[in-house]
């Protein structure tokens, strides 16, 4: 058992913006998914570091992209930028850079506590048929609700949209999972699909958790490309919302 506790904190303490690294385990895909377009879910950016992708972050406004305090802290606004409206991300086409971020008071990069942060861009985002902002839900989900988990996972000269349907599942039911692992406190919400609960790899930090074009959750940490039988662990929106509607009005 102690030899486990130690494992999987080493995994926490050596995930940057990948939740879990899986970098000599899995070719960074979704697990359980299928492939999609940026048509349907057009509110994602890739956000890259070094023009390589990092995480996943979703548009607010032309000019602001939600992402996870993880995929900001201690980065260098000058090595910023996103990538919009691509199904398939890569090369240099639709890429705007980062003005400056906002990185959630509270958020701890050891454990992930508070797990949000904002990116406000250099130049506008074009709305179109691929590029449009998300609606954020103002109240928690139930448990046992199908949510949609959407990512591109690691960048490869294939890297194409993937999707997964996840169902929500209580916060206790989620501490049963990882019992020596973090705390699962009220600004996370766990989603994960039946007996193989994992669905994150590397590259997916910050993906979205959607009901019906709402954004609930983004995935913070969890996944099971190491751990079969673990639900991904995502910042609960609702929670947070004051928070970004008041960062909001003041930009």
């Amino acid at each position: 058992m102690f030899r486990l506790l130690i494992l999987l904190l080493g995994l926490v303490l050596t995930t940057q913006a990948n939740v879990i690294r899986v970098n000599d385990i899995s070719d960074g895909r979704m697990i359980n998914a299928d492939t999609t377009n940026i048509e349907q879910y057009p509110y994602l950016v890739s956000v890259r570091l070094d023009d390589e992708h990092y995480c996943v972050g979703s548009i607010l406004s032309e000019r602001i992209i939600l992402t996870g305090g993880m995929c900001l802290y201690g980065q260098s606004t000058s090595k910023l930028n996103i990538q919009y409206g691509m199904t398939k991300i890569g090369g240099d086409e639709n890429i705007i850079a980062a003005e400056c971020f906002i990185v959630y008071p509270l958020f701890n990069p050891v454990n992930f506590d508070y797990n949000i942060g904002l990116i406000i861009l250099s130049d506008d985002i074009p709305l179109s048929s691929t590029a449009q902002p998300i609606t954020l839900a103002e109240n928690n989900p139930d448990a046992g609700i199908e949510s949609t988990f959407i990512s591109w996972g690691s960048e490869t000269d294939d890297t194409i949209l993937e999707r997964s349907y996840l169902t929500t599942i209580t916060n206790p039911e989620c501490s049963t999972q990882w019992p020596f692992f973090l705390k699962i406190e009220d600004y996370v919400l766990c989603a994960g699909i039946g007996d193989e609960m994992g669905n994150a790899c590397t590259g997916d930090g910050a993906a979205p958790l959607v009901v019906d074009g709402t954004l609930i959750g983004m995935l913070s940490w969890g996944g099971n490309c190491m751990l079969p039988d673990h639900s991904g662990v995502f910042t609960r929106i609702p929670y947070f919302l004051d928070w970004i509607n008041n960062e909001l009005s003041l930009l």
